[in-house]
């Protein structure tokens, strides 16, 4: 069909640098550093060539990063470039403080993942504690930071798309009520009703 897909570009641009020189000198001279953020989601074609491109040639590569976020194979995510970039890196640095969220969700989410030795599964994933920039929620009335929903079946062994279902409308059923509460002068956020974008 004479067309070409994301996928060829991706592989055609690792052949023109592997085999032409020329072209990939002036890549090398015309970006000097490179910075590569939300790195979990790339694929391991992406990373050969920024590897051939930068690494291989000296060029400071700055890569950032969850390998938490890593699983999701839905926006070209690849766990194991991730962990093989962070195994070619020669520094690594972490950002301790969180600035979306408060301390009580932080808290409660490290006390949940700590319950493992390895929480994602994979050796070299593990789950640093970080500190929150914010002592409290900005909800008002304040709400339980964390809440533990059983959507299982102790009767039957449900499948895996059931689950899902059932999570998306537990999640869909917490927005509504808060929502709701909302729009009747029950839930603040900020010192103003929540809206549904501050979701």
């Amino acid at each position: 069909a004479a067309a070409m897909d994301f996928d060829d570009l991706l592989l055609k641009t690792y052949i023109l640098l592997a085999k032409n020189a020329d072209v990939l000198a002036k890549y090398q001279q015309k970006f000097k550093y490179l910075l590569i953020d939300e790195f979990q989601d790339t694929d391991p074609l992406q990373y050969a060539i920024f590897q051939h491109t930068f690494i291989a040639h000296g060029n400071p590569l700055f890569l950032v990063g969850d390998p938490k976020q890593a699983i999701y194979s839905f926006r070209g995510a690849d766990i194991y470039a991730y962990l093989q970039a962070a195994e070619d890196a020669e520094h690594h640095y972490t950002l301790a403080t969180n600035r979306r969220s408060h301390a009580q969700l932080i808290n409660g989410i490290s006390a949940l993942f700590r319950q493992k030795a390895q929480p994602f599964v994979l050796p070299h994933i593990d789950y640093a504690n970080v500190d929150a920039a914010r002592a409290k929620s900005r909800l008002a009335p304040p709400r339980t930071a964390i809440q533990v929903r059983w959507i299982d079946d102790d009767a039957q062994i449900l499948k895996k798309d059931t689950l899902r279902r059932r999570a998306a409308d537990y999640c869909a059923d917490e927005i509504a009520a808060a929502l709701t509460e909302a729009a009747e002068g029950r839930l603040n956020y900020d010192g103003a009703p929540l809206q549904s974008g501050q979701i």
